[in-house]
């Protein structure tokens, strides 16, 4: 995509708002559009700037100061002299003037002091209740009367007024759209010189901008804070009265677009999530047809289902593929979302999870056509068959324990610790596998002597190593293309296989997600997660023969290689999408 070529020219707001519904469908675009439309708004760039200059308000407000001053209403507070060309963010139209915040607007901030609480009473406001950008007395605290008043004194709260969170989660401004009866604490309060020279959604405006600038430069040794000083001397960019009415208003009805095409996404979003989970159920569950064996079913294996069913499911899949994965929606909400939680990448993730679950339950090709497993078993000398119906697997396969294929499963010695080094063998600890794969970070060494016990846990290649403790516990690497020497610590498994050539699907069964629920089956440590060797070694796998597996793993990989190829192209649509957004910023406020 040539994203330059997508991007308006500079100045050119019709043609953004002409693609508003284009930028929309980019992931994370809607979030983003309320973020430029909140920047040009307060920069001048979103209507026209046709009033005559503000600075005759500008003197106007500072005069009402200076008599509501001279009426003793309000103090004086020192002089916070000219603003400096670092202070101003960027620049504003030449009929705007900067004024200091405290020359616009009356600044304040509530008590500092803690009341006595009551039952009931006159609440309390502080940041918590003003948290989500609204003002919620749900659980607010309560002061007698005499304590009201008193704070009343030097911070009465009128409709109309704003607050503004000083402490903690800095910002989230709220105009007070109420008859206030309510005191406030460590929360900034902005009133005005003259009420019908203010537009208190335009400051409302600034302030959810200039609150993101306020976090990143606020200090506070336990909590992040701005002082009362800090928000007086913010510069303030004043337009006239007429154009900030107008900049609210297109504000408005920006912000419902917005609104509506979230929603629609939300709408859109659900629908893909629903036909995807349609589709993959309807592929491993399919209407059941008679068997010459009686099938149970299984929450970790499902049905086996007859070969032209799952054709047909699957055929449906690959007609509506890219409408089910190649969707670059947001996360529906109540999902988890993030703003690189998409729909269609979590739909490649629910396909992968669908390949390995398949390849593992006799799905993925037709099991008729290879020999019974239980002859390369045999051939291995495993003799011993599970008997048990973990579930339905293909006539030909067989349920199997983890230590039945094994030569031996152990963990790794205990006082390590007495032989780390700045250099010598590796050392593999719980976190180096991640992803499923051993994946060594941040490395670290050993130095053992000759002939210390350690070294029966020195690691091979088609060794299978599974972490047993911890939050990570559960995780599992195929060791392979190892060329150094590697040992592994107390909290990781090593299970050295008798054969190396049922590795890789053994593998791919003990990590997807139906397999792997096998391993989380106990808690050997109390209230931490954790496995002993005993249950690893039981561990069931459903068991095909070793040439059956070699075609499920190559299908699988091929498979594989797909959603790769899919997930980067939605990685990179992403990527286009940003680049599309940067570029109108910055052709807009060029």
């Amino acid at each position: 995509m040539d994203v330059e070529s997508l991007a308006p020219e500079a100045g050119n707001l019709k043609g953004f708002i002409e693609q508003f519904e284009v930028f929309a469908r980019a992931p994370g675009g809607v979030e983003k559009l309320r973020e430029i439309v909140l920047q040009l708004a307060i920069m001048g760039r979103l209507v026209e700037n046709n009033d005559d200059s503000s600075e005759l308000l500008l003197k106007s407000l500072v005069a009402k100061k200076e008599e509501l001053i001279k009426l003793k209403i309000i103090k004086r507070v020192k002089s916070l002299g000219e603003i400096t060309d670092d202070e101003k963010k960027f620049n504003i139209p030449k009929n705007w003037v900067w004024a200091r915040a405290s020359d616009v607007f009356d600044i304040r901030d509530g008590t500092h002091d803690s009341p006595k609480y009551q039952e009931s009473g006159y609440p309390l406001v502080t940041s918590k209740n003003i948290y989500t950008g609204k003002l919620d007395l749900t659980n607010v605290k309560y002061i007698s009367e005499s304590d009201h008043l008193k704070i009343s004194e030097r911070s009465k709260v009128d409709k109309g007024d704003i607050l503004f969170a000083m402490i903690g989660s800095i910002g989230n401004p709220v105009i007070i759209d109420i008859e206030p009866v309510f005191s406030v604490k460590n929360v900034g309060l902005f009133k005005y010189y003259n009420r019908d020279e203010s537009v208190p959604e335009f400051l409302l405006l600034y302030l959810k901008l200039a609150s993101v600038w306020m976090k990143d430069e606020a200090s506070g040794a336990v909590q992040s804070f701005v002082s009362l000083g800090t928000l007086r001397a913010i510069p303030f960019p004043l337009p006239p009265l007429e154009e900030q009415k107008r900049i609210v208003a297109k504000v408005d009805e920006l912000m419902t677009l917005c609104d509506k095409l979230e929603a629609q996404q939300q709408q859109q979003a659900q629908t893909v999530l629903r036909a995807n989970t349609a589709a993959i159920n309807a592929l491993l569950n399919p209407a059941p047809k008679e068997s010459k064996k009686s099938q149970k079913t299984s929450e970790i294996v499902p049905a086996n289902t007859p070969e032209t069913t799952f054709e047909q499911n699957w055929q449906r899949i690959a007609q509506h593929f890219n409408t089910l994965y190649g969707c670059t929606l947001p996360m529906p909400k109540g999902e988890g979302r993030k703003k690189k939680h998409l729909v269609g990448l979590e739909n490649v993730r629910s396909l992968r999870q669908l390949i390995l679950q398949m390849s593992c339950s006799g799905l993925l090709i037709d099991s008729s056509k290879f020999p019974d497993s239980r002859d390369d078993l045999i051939k291995l000398g495993i003799d011993k068959f599970d008997n048990e119906n973990f579930g339905v697997i293909p006539e030909n396969w067989c349920w199997v324990k983890l230590n039945e294929l094994s030569e031996f499963i152990t963990s790794g010695s205990r006082g390590w610790k007495k032989f780390f080094s700045n250099k010598g063998d590796t050392f593999i600890r719980s976190q180096d596998i991640k992803h499923d794969k051993l994946f060594c970070e941040d490395k670290a060494y050993v130095s053992l002597p000759e002939n210390i016990e350690g070294k029966r846990t020195r690691v091979s290649d088609g060794n299978i190593l599974i972490t047993i403790t911890g939050a990570n516990v559960g995780k599992c690497a195929l060791i392979s293309g190892l060329n150094e020497k590697a040992y592994v610590s107390q909290h990781v498994a090593l299970v050295r296989l008798i054969s190396t050539d049922y590795a890789i699907y053994l593998h791919k069964w003990l990590t997807n997600e139906f397999g792997g629920r096998f391993i989380l089956v106990g808690d050997s440590y109390g209230d931490k997660p954790g496995l002993n060797l005993k249950q690893i070694g039981a561990l069931p796998v459903p068991f095909p023969s070793i040439e059956e597996q070699k075609h499920i793993v190559a299908k699988v990989d091929q498979l594989m290689t797909l959603c790769n190829q899919l997930e980067q192209q939605l990685i990179q649509s992403y990527s286009d999408a940003e680049k599309l957004m940067q570029g109108t910023v910055k052709a807009l406020v060029a």
